[in-house]
């Protein structure tokens, strides 16, 4: 791990309500379950302030975190200046595998475990995927379990989940 600086351009867009981060005018909720005995853990994408660490999420009432601080990363090759944090460290991914996806729920399994193992504390856990950014991206293994799937539209495959649904008992007939 290395303590990269981070050189990130400020996203004010010149209001009180959005200077490009979360000011201390508000709590997240990290800090309010923090102060009430919770650990508190988070993976994924911050966003909420990417200009100095002090408005990260370990400033920001997690204990812990693994993730990305800017609004989006490369799911496969994450890099610095949209790269990957490790508590409030920067770090490089080298796994040619690595898929943040499957990264970011590794780490939220990892850290249940250990917050378990270490403690009766109640957590909390909040992950923020990159998934349903820009651009949708998965491993070519997945995109073919797919490929073919949508060709009669999404009407039709829809009213096919929803029919076997009914079926299975997990919808009711009306």
């Amino acid at each position: 791990m290395t303590n990269t600086p981070t050189n990130f351009t400020q996203h004010d867009l010149g209001i009180p309500q959005y200077h490009g981060f979360m000011n201390r005018n508000c709590v997240t909720i990290a800090e309010v379950l923090r102060e009430a005995g919770y650990t508190t853990l988070m993976t994924g994408k911050w966003h909420l302030g990417i200009s100095s660490k002090d408005k990260w999420p370990q400033q920001r009432g997690f204990d812990r975190h693994y993730g990305f601080i800017p609004g989006a990363c490369n799911y496969f090759r994450p890099a610095y200046t949209r790269g990957i944090t490790y508590g409030n460290d920067t770090i490089t991914i080298t796994d040619p595998d690595y898929y943040t996806t499957d990264a970011f729920t590794d780490s939220a399994i990892q850290f249940i475990g250990e917050s378990v193992k270490e403690s009766d504390r109640p957590f909390i856990l909040y992950l923020a995927y990159n998934a349903p950014h820009w651009p949708l991206n998965a491993p070519p293994e997945e995109i073919d379990k797919y490929r073919g799937k949508y060709m009669k539209g999404w009407q039709d495959l829809r009213l096919k989940r929803y029919r076997n649904m009914i079926e299975m008992g997990l919808v009711d007939n009306d």
